[in-house]
C-alpha cells in the first residue's frame, strides 16, 4: 500500500513516510527548476547568437512592437507596435532600456521587438511627386504604344511590361 522505499528501509509509521516523500519531491522539484534555469540561459544564449543588431544609439526614437489582443477585433486589426520611446541605455548587444517620457518607468526590450520611429531625423523623408514634374520613361520608337497618346501628365507613369508572343504565331 505505501510502496518501496528507497534504501529498503520500511517507514515505521504513516507519518515517517509522509515526511520522507515530501523531502523527496522537495528536492526533486528544486533540481527541475535548477535545471529549467540553466536549460532558460541556454536557449537565451543560441538565440542571441542569431539575432542580428540593429546600430540603436541613446536617444534614438523607437517603435515598441507589443501586440494586444482586443475583444471583439480581428488580430489583424489591432496595432502592433506602440511608441514612440527613446532609448535610454545600451544593456547590450542585443538587449536596450526603453522610455516613454521623464515620468514613466524605464524598461528592458530585446532589440527584434524595436524598430526606429519613422517620423524622425535618423530615418530618410520622402516627398511625393507634385503634378509639376511627372514622372516620364523614355521609350524607344518600338516600346511606344496607343497609350502614349492618352494625357497622362497629371499622374506618373511607369514602364510597361514587354509582352513577347508565343513561338508559333512569329512569321
Amino acid at each position: 500500500m505505501l510502496g518501496t522505499s528507497v534504501a529498503g528501509e520500511q517507514p515505521t509509521n504513516c507519518d515517517e513516510f509522509v515526511s520522507e516523500t515530501k523531502q523527496r519531491m522537495e528536492y526533486a522539484f528544486d533540481l527541475v527548476r535548477k535545471h529549467l534555469g540553466v536549460a532558460a540561459e541556454r536557449n537565451k544564449h543560441y538565440y542571441d547568437l542569431r539575432v542580428r543588431t540593429k546600430p540603436f544609439a541613446v536617444g534614438d526614437k523607437v517603435i515598441y512592437f507589443n501586440p494586444r489582443h482586443q475583444m471583439g477585433k480581428q488580430n489583424k486589426w489591432c496595432k502592433k507596435y506602440t511608441g514612440p520611446f527613446e532609448v535610454v541605455k545600451i544593456l547590450g548587444p542585443v538587449n536596450v532600456l526603453l522610455q516613454k517620457d521623464v515620468r514613466s518607468r524605464a524598461f528592458p526590450v530585446h532589440v527584434e521587438k524595436v524598430k526606429l520611429y519613422p517620423n524622425t531625423d535618423n530615418t530618410k523623408s520622402y516627398t511625393a511627386i507634385s503634378d509639376a514634374s511627372p514622372l516620364r520613361v523614355p521609350r524607344s520608337a518600338d516600346q511606344r504604344t496607343k497609350m502614349d497618346n492618352c494625357d497622362f501628365d497629371a499622374k506618373p507613369t511607369r514602364p510597361r511590361r514587354s509582352v513577347r508572343r508565343p513561338r508559333r504565331y512569329e512569321d
